[in-house]
């Protein structure tokens, strides 16, 4: 499934400065899915874990896209799990 919100990412301009910078992320969620099983239920695939894969950060005021941190890539995740559950 993929989604689209719009949330705020903070960074620091040239003089130190922290600023909030309101951003349209896109990203697509995979649900977890259990691999297949034969008629004896033994695993023939791997179970399949959820995931959250961030595709762009755009700014909404100036249209300029983002890469992200590492950090900032963990909580844009999370925060996309909290829309995905709702």
């Amino acid at each position: 499934m993929n989604m689209t919100f719009e949330t705020i990412l903070t960074r620091e301009n040239e003089a130190g400065d922290e600023i909030e910078i309101p951003v349209t992320v896109e990203c697509a969620c995979h649900r977890a899915e259990r691999g297949r099983r034969d008629r004896y239920g033994a695993q023939e695939e791997p179970d399949y874990d959820a995931e959250i894969e961030i595709e762009s950060v755009i700014g909404i005021d100036n249209g300029v896209k983002y890469d992200l941190t590492p950090a900032e890539t963990e909580t844009f995740e999370a925060e996309a799990a909290e829309y995905a559950s709702d």
